[in-house]
């Protein structure tokens, strides 16, 4: 408990916050950090190096070569079979980092606010499909990913 109150930053504000440090909760880093430079504005240099980081970090990443193929496969008409598979491919990592920010958003609220924010946001792909779905009036699909 001593190390965390160690590696924690004072927030200068009429609350006195304090929050606990990147490093103590082993999280990449806010994309809006709290080192403030001149005029209390967050260094947008670093925000890019986390960014950066972030995309770099995990090997399952590398798929991520597969968003424009998904895009040129669709837009060039390559055929059914390349347009789903580049696409189906390209959203692993996609819902992966989702995760990623979802969790470090909720590092920087309580544990309820946390929790919702991770409830809503982890759902995310499951709403995208049931709309989708409805549109093309495929009324089972949405019941079956229900």
């Amino acid at each position: 408990m001593k190390e965390a109150r160690r590696e924690s930053r004072q927030i200068s504000g009429p609350l006195n916050l304090r929050m606990p440090s990147r490093a103590s909760t082993g999280g990449y880093g806010a994309i809006g950090t709290l080192d403030e430079e001149e005029g209390g504005v967050a260094s947008a240099k670093n925000s890019i190096g986390v960014m950066t980081h972030m995309l770099l970090s995990k090997k399952i990443n590398l798929l991520l070569v597969f968003l424009p193929c998904g895009y040129l496969s669709y837009h060039q008409q390559w055929g059914d079979q390349y347009v789903f598979w580049f696409n189906f491919l390209a959203m692993v990592p996609l819902a992966s980092i989702l995760g990623d920010f979802t969790e470090e958003l909720a590092l920087h609220t309580n544990q309820v606010v946390g929790g919702l924010i991770n409830a809503t946001f982890g759902n995310a792909v499951e709403v995208v499909v049931a709309v989708e779905a409805m549109q093309a009036g495929q009324i089972r699909v949405v019941q079956a990913s229900m």
